[in-house]
């Protein structure tokens, strides 16, 4: 299978575009660092608090127009989960208070096959949604 690596350093398969890239809200997640780096500089030194920053970095919601890609990633290992949009069954959000506040909430995607991805505090779970919900429908129309 051919791949074709973009500017994002995202493996593509061949005529895949990406239609939006998500991150995790950064107000909410920088402060679980700090709070988090305090208590490994106290108690377990900085090693855990350098994982935990490119943990957060290399965390990516990446919808294209063939599939959704689930990349994370720490200083030990890396996981890719990808779900077909033909597989695709449902995507709901959840947004509490300080959520709505902060634009931040957390997103299941579930495929027909039962895998599920979620993402807890993603920046902007709305329009993750929608532009899930459109490719799915450009998928569709595309597919006929």
């Amino acid at each position: 299978m051919d791949k074709t690596n973009n500017a994002n350093g995202i493996d593509l398969l061949p005529a895949e575009q990406i239609l939006g890239i998500y991150q995790k809200c950064s107000f909410l997640h920088s402060c679980r660092l700090i709070l988090f780096g305090f208590a490994c500089l106290l108690l377990i030194g900085i090693p855990f608090f350098i994982n935990e920053m490119v943990k957060f970095s290399k965390t990516k919601i990446v919808i294209t127009n063939k599939r959704v890609l689930d990349l994370r990633g720490d200083l030990f290992m890396i996981k890719n989960k990808t779900i077909d949009l033909a597989k695709l069954d449902s995507s709901e959000y959840a947004q509490s208070l300080g959520g709505k506040l902060l634009n931040a909430g957390d997103v299941i995607i579930s495929s027909v096959d039962g895998d599920q991805m979620l993402f807890k505090n993603i920046e902007n779970p709305i329009n993750l949604i929608e532009t899930l919900n459109a490719a799915r429908e450009a998928y569709k129309k595309s597919d006929k």
